[in-house]
């Protein structure tokens, strides 16, 4: 009997991964590494079950036919129950043993689901040692003899080959620029005064707009004289022309200076008898002596 892994580059680099994260958390656990160590290990177990179960997937020939294994499960079937047996290659140079069961529903099935095993057949890759097995144990001849490669014509290669060359001539010019770009704003970052200039602009800049804001302020700001009708969170004022006005309190007026009934003079700002925005009184002064 001759035994084979259905598929041994994955098989390969799956054991390979397992050992290099064994690896790596024996140093992460050296250096201290308590987190690392635990993650490696976890991936360690989870490859090292990977390793198994694509171990188990394994091929076999001997007198009586071939048969497919995956983890305890073991399909025999007997060379009079292979409707074909042959060698395919599919997009690579890589030639496969198929083996088509008698009752499948056809080659095309076989072709799609390549490389496989199923009810329908088996596909495996194939191997020096599972050639020189089938050759001496399959009651048939067959032909594993490479078929001849020709390289198809392809109109569109000289085109391919243009735009890779336009592609290598603008790779240097873009790393140039980039390079040149991020010098330019290492250079830029380590310069004191270009930081102060940025400083300093930014701070005009904000006095200017709260000089324009104060500026604006004065110069909206009026005058009217009345009663106070109402003291509260804000100033109901009885004008001399006899109407209600309604002011909010701005930040230096002294309520506890004013009383119901006083006469004063209200510098406010803001549009009279709006109520959104309610104008506000930034300065009230009596008038009389109570």
């Amino acid at each position: 009997m001759v035994r084979v892994l259905r598929y041994p580059y994955l098989t390969g680099l799956t054991c390979l991964c397992a050992v290099s994260c064994a690896v790596a958390r024996d140093l992460c656990v050296g250096a201290g590494l308590l987190g690392w160590a635990r993650v490696l290990l976890i991936c360690t177990f989870v490859l090292l079950g990977l390793c198994f179960a694509l171990l188990s997937c394994r091929f076999f020939v001997d007198e009586l036919g071939v048969g497919v294994g995956f983890l305890l499960r073991v399909r025999r079937t007997a060379w009079h129950e292979l409707a074909s047996v042959g060698v395919l290659s599919c997009n690579s140079r890589r030639t496969y043993l198929y083996g088509l069961y008698t009752h499948s529903t056809g080659f095309l099935e076989l072709l799609h689901r390549a490389p496989g095993c199923g009810s329908w057949g088996v596909v495996v890759p194939t191997s020096r040692r599972l050639v020189s097995a089938v050759l001496d144990l399959c009651p048939e001849e067959i032909n594993f003899t490479p078929a001849p490669r020709k390289h198809p014509v392809n109109p569109l290669r000289p085109l391919w080959h243009q735009a890779a060359m336009y592609m290598l001539l603008l790779i240097p010019g873009g790393a140039l620029a980039f390079f040149t770009g991020a010098m330019m704003l290492v250079r830029a970052s380590e310069m004191a005064s270009a930081l102060s200039v940025v400083g300093l602009t930014l701070a005009a800049c904000g006095s200017e707009k709260t000089d324009a804001g104060n500026d604006g302020k004065e110069e909206d700001s009026a005058t009217v004289n009345g009663v106070v009708n109402r003291m509260g969170d804000f100033l109901v004022l009885l004008t001399d022309d006899g109407t209600y006005q309604v002011f909010d309190f701005g930040e230096d007026v002294d309520q506890g200076r004013l009383e119901e009934g006083d006469s004063v003079t209200v510098t406010y700002t803001g549009e009279l008898g709006s109520e959104d925005p309610v104008p506000v009184a930034v300065s009230v002064e009596k008038t009389d002596a109570v």
